[in-house]
C-alpha cells in the first residue's frame, strides 16, 4: 500500500512513527502510538481528575512508607 496523506494532513499507508506523533497538533487531545498505530483521546475531564486525585490520597494514606 502507498503513503498517502488522509483527511487533516495525517499520513495512511503506513505504521506512524515518533516523528510523526511529534507533528500532531496542540488541540486538547491526547496522541498516543501503540505498536504503530496511532491512539487519539480526549484530554480528560474535570470530574476524571478529580476522582484521579481522590484515589491516589487515599492510597497513599492507605499505603506505608
Amino acid at each position: 500500500m502507498a503513503e498517502t496523506t488522509g483527511p487533516h494532513g495525517i499520513v495512511q499507508g503506513r505504521p506512524f512513527t515518533v516523528y510523526d506523533l511529534e507533528t500532531m497538533p496542540d488541540d486538547g487531545h491526547r496522541y498516543e502510538l501503540l505498536d504503530g498505530a496511532l491512539l487519539v483521546t480526549p484530554a480528560p475531564e474535570y470530574k476524571h481528575q478529580k476522582v484521579v486525585l481522590r484515589l491516589g490520597a487515599l492510597l497513599d494514606a492507605a499505603c506505608p512508607d
